[in-house]
């Protein structure tokens, strides 16, 4: 099943992305920042072909439109085929994941500060 992590950069940084080397080629990460939080680390997961990792530049601190307007064209795309998960610390996206819910699309809870199997 492909996996899609969203993940609030600002909020939750390198902890965010703490095992995305250990990801397969059917999870996909989108890492959304702001130019308040460009400080991601030195990877080598970019170099990977088998991760599909994608960086999102945000302005002016709309980060979490940004990221929930992404996740709502994605799930419009891939449908319930597939598992969306929202890595952040931040309680203001609740309200969307239990909309997401209720439609039947996401499964589990946000997930804090890890990109885990």
């Amino acid at each position: 099943m492909e996996t899609f992590y969203l993940i609030d950069f600002e909020n939750v940084h390198n902890n965010g992305i703490a095992n995305i080397d250990n990801l397969s080629n059917e999870e996909h990460v989108h890492i959304f920042s702001t130019q308040n939080a460009l400080n991601i680390r030195p990877v080598g997961f970019w170099l990977k072909s088998d991760i599909n990792a994608h960086l999102v530049p945000v302005r002016n601190q709309s980060l979490d439109m940004h990221l929930v307007s992404y996740l709502g064209y994605i799930i419009g795309i891939y449908g319930k085929e597939c598992k969306y998960v929202v890595v952040s610390k931040d309680k203001d996206y609740d309200n969307i994941i239990e909309f997401w819910k209720k439609e039947g699309y996401l499964s589990s809870t946000i997930e804090i500060c890890s990109v885990s199997k």
